[in-house]
């Protein structure tokens, strides 16, 4: 019995090691385990940029990310699903009609895109935030200088 208990406390502590690598990265994936692998991954560097840019995710952070993690992955099962069937499918009657995932489609990408800026993840919103900084401080300079 001894021997057994030994044996589990050694692969715990080596799991533990192992975990202790990469827990942020194993952390971030299991939450998007449900998604696509290629929402997995993006939610994963989108996650390593907001925690380089603000140094952590912010808790009320979290409802936001998994909107964005949702409707990326319905983009890119549509996106997947309109590439296998083509742009035109035919209905029940025999005639060509758009195919009805671009309208998911579309709207998924435009709830993506103003997530993705309201994070601040876009160029365009990410010149917003720093000229939004440099006025600021121009504006403290200036009341400074003048007050």
């Amino acid at each position: 019995m001894r021997e057994s208990t030994t044996v589990i406390w050694d692969a715990y502590q080596q799991i533990i090691k192992e975990k202790g690598k990469n827990t942020m990265a194993k952390r971030t994936v299991s939450k998007y385990d449900s998604y696509t692998e290629e929402t997995q991954q993006f939610m994963v560097s989108t996650e390593a940029f907001l925690r380089k840019k603000f140094g952590k995710i912010e808790r009320h952070w979290e409802a936001q990310l998994q909107l964005l993690a949702t409707n990326y992955d319905i983009f890119i099962q549509c996106k997947n699903q309109v590439n296998k069937d083509g742009l035109m499918i035919t209905n029940r009657f025999g005639g060509l009609e758009k195919h009805p995932m671009l309208k998911q489609m579309t709207d998924s990408n435009i709830q993506c895109i103003k997530l993705i800026n309201e994070f601040g993840l876009s160029p365009k919103a990410l010149g917003k935030i720093n000229e939004k900084n440099t006025d600021d401080g121009e504006d403290a300079i200036r009341e400074l200088l003048n007050g």
